[in-house]
């Protein structure tokens, strides 16, 4: 899989990391007054992010969008009746100057190709860059052709016409769960702003919530079902599409 350092800033879900770090840092300096606890929680992400994988994308949209360029520029040659490993020599030859992650992994198969690689593992090579179910389905049907001797051209413009589909599709959900997001984001945040406001216009009648145990009780109960309806909102709009 080819990755970079431009790929892997990309990796990181920004929003997502962005907001729970706006999330947790207002949340605690409005319900509990602590810079401590604040400095605590931001820490806290940033080793999150560092070492976990929770604010990494789901990089299928990224993959199916790339592994599509990839057979159309493949397909250009198969149509005049190159094979498969010609039609990706040819199209490397032809993709000299392009940086894109497609046109990177043309040159890598053509570079294998090039020292002797063997049909199945270059289709292992494949699914491994791009690493989807239609890239598996893809290569097995590729693999197929080769014992029943259908056209592999055949074989790539009816993959690309129901990749296409499937892509359209998922960036229409993709359009409306955002949504969705924003919405979920808002009314997260909502209650900090709100309690910030009254701290700051009477914060005589917040200092009772700050001191005592009564008063702290009420607040972290206040941040925990908040937290709660963070986290439930967050499952409602996550699924597989």
């Amino acid at each position: 899989m080819i990755k970079s350092k431009k790929f892997l800033f990309k990796n990181i879900e920004q929003s997502k990391f962005f907001f729970d770090l706006a999330f947790y840092t207002l949340g605690f300096y409005a319900f509990y007054n602590s810079i401590g606890l604040i400095i605590i929680s931001a820490l806290a992400l940033i080793i999150i992010l560092s070492f976990t994988s929770y604010y990494l994308k789901n990089l299928d949209n990224y993959y199916l969008d790339n592994f599509i360029d990839l057979l159309n520029q493949i397909n250009s040659n198969l149509a005049v009746g190159m094979g498969f490993d010609s039609a990706i020599i040819a199209s490397s030859k032809e993709l000299r100057q392009d940086q894109s992650y497609s046109s990177q992994c043309i040159h890598l198969l053509n570079r294998s190709i090039q020292l002797g690689l063997d049909s199945n593992s270059l289709f292992q090579q494949i699914n491994q860059m791009f690493p989807i179910p239609e890239t598996m389905l893809f290569s097995r049907m590729m693999q197929l052709s080769k014992e029943t001797g259908a056209d592999p051209s055949n074989i790539t413009d009816i993959t690309i016409d129901k990749l296409y589909l499937t892509h359209k599709v998922k960036q229409e959900i993709d359009t409306i769960l955002f949504q969705k997001k924003l919405e979920q984001s808002i009314l997260c945040l909502a209650p900090m702003f709100i309690i910030l406001f009254i701290k700051s216009t009477s914060s005589d009648f917040m200092s009772i919530l700050y001191h005592g145990i009564v008063g702290r009780g009420v607040m972290t109960l206040s941040f925990a079902l908040i937290i709660l309806m963070k986290v439930i909102s967050a499952k409602v709009v996550q699924f597989e599409i």
